[in-house]
């Protein structure tokens, strides 16, 4: 039995063996057969191949990053047919020639707005200033000088180039007996409105009381010609230098027409009211 026993140990151990010198020699095999195949594998793998594969990859990793409103924007411009583009410059354009005519517009209603104004100041300072020049001319009838020239002054303050202004100031002139500063003054007025006719007038009747009558004559000839033909002073005036120079008709049709215009003269001048008639 013991023999026996030890024949079997012995053949259980040389199969042990044998089986653990079989398993390394089929994982050398196996081992060599994967790498011989991975061998073979990227034997058939060319070198152009794998630096296209290489490129490809970085092309796909390096993605344009551009912001989403930007591409947007690039490919609605590059999608747009010249026909749209040529409607948005017609509704721009148009935006702004409205824009342009809407200002304009603006400033000529600021303009005119401004203008009335003015308007209506000067309006205001020559009623002001014809109430002054109406008390100036009843104080000095009145004989009270200093009041007279006082309202003379403030009329002044308001408007200093008025010929109604200056041929007051050439009446009061007259009243306290300074002669070449009331021709002054009517000089002054004549400058600022040759056909002033209460100035015109004066101015003659001084240049008759002068001497110079012909002077005198070709101021009033000239006037009553133009805008003094329903003044019946000027032709009165124009009869008294007929009939001092011995031309006796016409004195006489002269002064036969100024009773006319006196005794049919308007409340208004005609020269004012047929303007707002009309």
């Amino acid at each position: 039995m013991t023999h026996s026993q030890t024949q079997s140990q012995s053949q259980s151990q040389s199969q042990s063996q044998s089986q653990s010198q079989s398993q390394p020699q089929s994982q050398s095999k196996s081992t060599g057969a994967s790498s011989s195949f991975l061998h073979e594998r990227n034997s058939s793998v060319s070198p152009s191949t794998t630096r296209s594969a290489i490129r490809a990859s970085r092309l796909k990793v390096r993605k344009p990053t551009f912001d989403l409103k930007v591409s947007n924007s690039i490919r609605r411009r590059t999608h747009t047919s010249p026909s749209t583009q040529l409607q948005k410059q017609r509704s721009t354009s148009g935006a702004n020639d409205l824009l342009a005519l809407t200002q304009e517009m603006a400033e000529i209603v600021i303009k005119e707005e401004e203008k009335k104004e003015s308007i209506a100041n000067l309006k205001s300072l020559k009623i002001l200033q014809d109430l002054w020049l109406m008390s100036a001319a009843t104080f000095r009838r009145w004989g009270k000088n200093s009041e007279c020239r006082g309202a003379i002054q403030e009329a002044e303050t308001l408007n200093g180039e008025s010929a109604e202004l200056w041929v007051q100031y050439g009446l009061y002139s007259l009243s306290i007996s300074e002669l070449s500063q009331a021709i002054d003054c009517l000089t002054k007025a004549l400058a600022f409105s040759d056909q002033h006719v209460p100035a015109v007038v004066h101015m003659a009747r001084i240049l008759k009381e002068q001497g110079s009558v012909e002077l005198a004559e070709g101021l009033l000839d000239l006037l009553t010609q133009t805008v003094a033909w329903d003044v019946p002073e000027a032709w009165y005036l124009l009869s008294e230098i007929y009939l001092a120079t011995g031309r006796l008709k016409r004195g006489k049709e002269s002064l036969l027409y100024s009773l006319s215009l006196e005794e049919t003269k308007p409340l208004r001048p005609l020269r004012l009211c047929l303007p707002a008639c009309l």
